[in-house]
């Protein structure tokens, strides 16, 4: 989750406001987030609710309004209510929750450092919702303050579900570093797709991820979160995009 972090970094140097913040931040209102230590966001688009008891089987976790999808199994839950969470297998089923309208930029391969490897392409986890929301992805050298001075890099992506359509958008890129990054992986979550356009040119569908070399799509299930449906469209990074998805 290092772009993911890397990116809210930046939000804290500019805002003040850390990735870690207490649950009313969002839901002032909600006298059932008041007092509540046990969960947290990270970021504005997940929840964690960390399991600190030994041989803790379930742990009761309320959740509030909004919708949640649980991040291994995929389960979706609605918001304003309390659950009993299984928590015997949490390396597989751990409380972590994504909100909807999440947009959520990860590597696309494993490193065990930063660094370690060319960051070429993202995988974008995307779970649209009704109305439009954003995420500004950060990236600069890591190492100096040139920063301060316009060496970053940033792009605002948005989603947003009307129908059955999703409209999902990369804006013109701000700051004056180029990073290595060539590739977005978008993964749409949702009902699958029947047709993608980029920029109002239909986009080549292939037969599986494998195929998935350069510019196209493909629809399938996540493995990751529970097998639930999944659009995986592949578009170049460090450029104004515009994808539309008309899904089923």
């Amino acid at each position: 989750m290092i772009p993911y972090i890397y990116s809210y970094e930046h939000q804290r140097n500019k805002t003040g406001v850390g990735i870690v913040r207490p649950l009313n931040f969002d839901w002032p209102a909600d006298v059932n987030v008041r007092n509540n230590v046990d969960s947290w966001l990270f970021g504005e688009w997940l929840l964690a609710s960390p399991v600190v008891e030994q041989r803790q089987q379930t742990k009761t976790i309320y959740l509030p309004q909004g919708t949640w999808t649980a991040w291994n199994s995929g389960t979706v839950y609605t918001g304003g209510q309390t659950i009993n969470f299984n928590t015997q297998t949490w390396e597989r089923n751990f409380p972590l929750f994504v909100r909807q309208g999440a947009i959520i930029p990860l590597m696309h391969e494993e490193v065990q450092y930063v660094g370690e490897k060319p960051l070429k392409e993202l995988d974008v986890e995307v779970f649209p919702d009704t109305k439009r929301t954003s995420f500004e992805y950060y990236d600069d050298d890591g190492k100096t303050y040139d920063y301060e001075k316009g060496a970053y890099f940033l792009q605002t992506l948005s989603v947003q579900r009307t129908g059955n359509t999703v409209l999902f958008e990369a804006a013109v890129p701000e700051g004056v570093f180029k990073p290595e990054l060539e590739y977005y992986t978008v993964k749409i979550h949702g009902p699958a797709a029947t047709s993608v356009d980029m920029n109002g040119v239909n986009l080549d569908q292939v037969a599986n991820l494998v195929a998935l070399t350069g510019e196209g799509w493909f629809s399938g299930n996540d493995a990751a979160h529970g097998n639930i449906p999944v659009t995986y469209v592949r578009i170049k990074a460090q450029a104004k995009q515009s994808v539309t998805l008309t899904t089923q």
